[in-house]
């Protein structure tokens, strides 16, 4: 039986990309939460942010960086970078939902994925008109529950399904191992020395 051989390890790249963004978050958290937090305890703002936060949840960040030089400059790239949110996560989602509803196509056309681009403008455009905000979070929270119970039935299944499968091994008696294919020493056609 031959002795299954451990796969290379991952590039650095693969590394820097899994980290990056996990360092970058943890500074920029650090940073600007004590940031708010030093604004929050400080006297002389009285609390400014606590009051955004009540009145408007979405203004806090602003009224935090207007102590700050450069507040208008960093108001339009903080805009910019939730209109880059939003767009990237919705042609995200359109994506996925056109991979799902097509078969599972890692490739799929066009008109489902813009079926399903409009569906969810169309959803998104009524919830607001009809009752702003709290109408979203609502339902937010209803598709979040009916997917908890989904995820839950596909954890369930495929605890069953590991079992069944564990179960025929060990019935069959075959193990499966994973043991890469060997590279070819033989030299190449038209190389070497004669």
């Amino acid at each position: 039986m031959a002795t299954p051989a451990i796969p290379p390890q991952r590039p650095c790249r693969a590394l820097a990309a899994l980290f990056a963004p996990t360092l970058f978050s943890m500074v920029f958290f650090s940073i600007f939460g004590s940031s708010a937090l030093s604004q929050q305890l400080d006297k002389a703002t009285g609390g400014a942010l606590y009051t955004a936060i009540q009145a408007d949840v979405s203004s806090a960040i602003f009224v935090m960086f207007e102590k700050y030089p450069l507040s208008g400059v960093v108001g339009i790239v903080l805009l910019f970078v939730v209109y880059t949110f939003s767009v990237v996560s919705a042609d995200s989602c359109t994506i996925v939902m056109g991979m799902l509803s097509s078969g599972g196509s890692e490739d799929p056309k066009t008109a489902p994925k813009l079926l399903w681009g409009v569906a969810m403008a169309v959803s998104a455009g009524v919830l607001h008109a009809m009752s702003g905000l709290a109408a979203l979070q609502t339902a937010s929270i209803v598709a979040a529950l009916a997917f908890t119970v989904i995820m839950l039935c596909l954890a369930y299944a495929t605890v069953r399904m590991v079992r069944a499968d564990y179960a025929h091994e060990l019935e069959s008696g075959s193990e499966q191992t994973y043991v890469p294919a060997e590279p070819s020493m033989a030299p190449a056609e038209g190389s070497g020395s004669s």
